[in-house]
C-alpha cells in the first residue's frame, strides 16, 4: 500500500504519476547504495533469502513504483533529508541518526547496547 499512498498523495498536490512503470525503467538509488544497506543488514544477522545480486532486480522493480512520487513530495515539502529520500531544494545533506539506545525501566539511561533479535 505504500506506493499507492505515494501516488495518491502526489496526484492530490498536482504531480504527474506513472501508474504502470516498467520494472526495468531504472531508479535513482544506486546499486552501491543498495549493497551498502544489505551489508549493514548482514552485519546484524538479518536473515536474507537472496544475495544482493539476486535481490537487486526485484528491489528496482518495486521501488520504481514509488521512488519518483516520494522524491517529488519530499522536494516540495522540503522534508528533512535522509538516506534514500532524494534531493532537496537547498541541497541539504542526509541526516545520519546516532546509534540507537534502548531506554527501558531496567536501564533508564540506555547504557546497554540495542541488539536486533529476529527471533523475538
Amino acid at each position: 500500500m505504500g506506493y499507492t499512498c505515494f501516488r495518491k498523495l502526489a496526484e492530490t498536490v498536482g504531480l504527474s504519476v506513472d501508474h504502470d512503470p516498467r520494472p526495468d525503467k531504472g531508479i535513482r538509488l544506486t546499486y552501491e547504495e543498495f549493497t551498502a544497506a544489505t551489508d549493514r543488514l548482514a552485519q546484524v544477522g538479518f536473515p536474507m533469502e537472496r544475495t544482493p545480486e539476486e535481490a537487486w532486480p526485484h528491489f528496482q522493480g518495486w521501488r520504481v513504483n514509488y521512488e519518483e512520487p516520494a522524491y517529488q513530495l519530499a522536494w516540495g515539502l522540503e522534508a528533512v533529508p535522509a538516506r534514500w529520500s532524494g534531493p532537496r531544494p537547498h541541497g541539504g545533506h542526509p541526516v545520519i541518526r546516532p546509534p540507537a539506545t534502548n531506554h527501558t525501566p531496567d536501564d533508564p539511561e540506555g547504557r546497554q547496547p540495542t541488539h536486533f533479535n529476529p527471533g523475538a
